[in-house]
């Protein structure tokens, strides 16, 4: 069995992985890791046949390779590990209750948002956190109106994902930090419960009603799917946004030349955005397991066998982009459609849109906003993780237009 020195668990790694993604790509496309006990896929044709493949790979076990023991409602199906007939009949519930048309009449009430939390930075001094202040909070009060609950528990519900993704590092948790992820899955489990129960009995406006009252073919979620779904918009809505939105900032705050230029044509905040999607994912790595014996890359992977796909390889694999560990904002539009940030396959992120709208609003705030952004801190730290990625700190001065 091909092994290698990648470990995904070193926090040095989670630093930066993007060398140790091109020595993977370069040297070992398709490799044993002992700490996670999973084979390891980074070159971007592979990483796209393993998720668009269903024949040869399942994502059925990705919550579980995830988060564990940690998993909230072990007893649901989740939307994001089940295929066949029940990925069919969840997607279609959960799009029904996802409509795009809903987010596009929020606009208004996310502007409004946007509005008070860059108040709120800007009232004394010249110097706020980019990602504290406004990148971790930005998503947890968007997501609070959408579920319809209150926007003070943003702090928390910040928290609570924080915690229950760190779930993915359990292999190597000391006892504090393995007791704080549980009392926040539970803590985040019992809220949820609670709310729930309240939009049976009094349904509202917001996505929670819109999951419990979603129908298809006489189809309906079940108590456990609706309280599933929710936390898993919570953690998907709150952590890639606030994840992408920080990365956004950082390239803005230390390239004055992007800055300047989407501030003076804000139709490249698209390109800015997908660009930045592809130089940094929010999300680095996505888990299926084979169905069968299979080969990747001329690797036989046996039947069972953990994958971990990593999407974050895949978006500067030098075979599909042109000098790929560089930041283009102008960037071929054919090169920024292959990006596999969102995932491919019937299991695209079903917030994606979601993600790419809450951006873009923010970005024009921005820009509508600070004449010049400075980052005071160039050598700024990213989150310990290896499934996701986002600074954790984005200190910066600026300058009110």
């Amino acid at each position: 069995m091909t092994q290698t020195t990648y470990d995904p668990l070193d926090v040095s790694v989670q630093q930066n992985p993007f060398p140790h993604y091109k020595n993977l790509r370069e040297s070992h496309p398709v490799v044993w890791v002992d700490s996670l006990q999973a084979y390891v896929v980074s070159r971007y044709d592979d990483v796209q046949e393993v998720l668009t493949n269903k024949e040869r790979f399942t994502s059925e076990n990705f919550w579980d390779s995830l988060v564990g023991e940690f998993n909230p409602v072990p007893d649901a199906i989740w939307l994001i590990s089940v295929d066949g007939p029940d990925h069919l009949r969840l997607r279609r519930l959960a799009n029904k209750a996802f409509a795009p048309s809903r987010f596009a009449q929020m606009r208004v009430q996310i502007e409004s948002i946007i509005d008070g939390l860059l108040e709120d930075v800007t009232k004394e001094g010249d110097v706020f956190d980019f990602a504290q202040d406004f990148a971790w909070l930005y998503p947890a009060n968007v997501v609070a109106e959408i579920l319809g609950v209150d926007p003070q528990r943003r702090q928390d519900f910040k928290h609570w994902v924080d915690a229950f993704l760190d779930a993915a590092n359990r292999e190597r948790m000391d006892e504090e930090r393995y007791r704080n992820c549980r009392e926040a899955t539970d803590t985040m489990k019992c809220y949820f419960e609670e709310v729930i129960a309240e939009r049976r009995a009094k349904p509202s406006d917001d996505l929670i009603s819109a999951f419990i009252q979603a129908e298809d073919n006489g189809n309906m979620l079940s108590a456990n799917e609706v309280l599933a779904n929710t936390i898993l918009l919570l953690t998907g809505g709150v952590e890639t946004t606030s994840n992408l939105t920080g990365s956004i900032m950082g390239i803005l705050a230390t390239r004055p030349d992007v800055y300047e230029a989407v501030k003076a044509d804000q139709a490249l905040i698209p390109q800015l955005i997908e660009e930045t999607l592809r130089f940094s994912s929010p999300v680095q790595i996505l888990f299926r397991d084979a169905l069968a014996d299979c080969e990747v890359s001329g690797v036989s992977i046996p039947k069972g066998s953990r994958i971990l796909v990593l999407v974050g390889s895949a978006n500067r694999d030098e075979s599909v982009f042109s000098n790929p560990d560089e930041f283009d904002l102008y960037r071929s539009k054919a090169e920024l459609g292959k990006i596999l940030s969102f995932g491919a396959g019937v299991h695209f992120c079903l917030g994606a849109q979601l993600a790419r709208f809450e951006s873009t609003i923010a970005l024009q705030a921005v820009m509508k906003k600070f004449r010049h952004l400075e980052l005071l801190d160039k050598d700024y730290a990213w989150i310990n993780s290896y499934f996701a990625r986002g600074p954790v700190s984005l200190p910066v001065r600026f300058e009110l237009s």
